[in-house]
């Protein structure tokens, strides 16, 4: 694929890695520049985290542990 780049024998996605950069840098002004954010984005984090480990333990799955996609209902294609 374009713009992989190969480390440590794993190709890496460079806009992938970009994006990531880009997005928490910009959390983070948020969080210095707006009273608000500084209280909702680390609880809406914490509440997605919670709620992950709480549907995977409950669903008996690993943390992390890949899971296989299903079939496709038949015309979903």
């Amino acid at each position: 694929m374009p713009l992989n780049v190969r480390w440590r024998g794993v190709e890496v996605p460079v806009p992938a890695f970009v994006g990531a950069a880009a997005t928490f840098g910009i959390w983070i002004v948020a969080l210095a520049t707006h009273e608000g954010a500084r209280i909702a984005g680390p609880a809406w984090l914490a509440l997605g985290g919670a709620m992950y480990v709480w549907v995977r333990i409950r669903a008996e799955i690993g943390l992390l542990e890949d899971l296989e996609a299903g079939e496709l209902p038949q015309g979903a294609e």
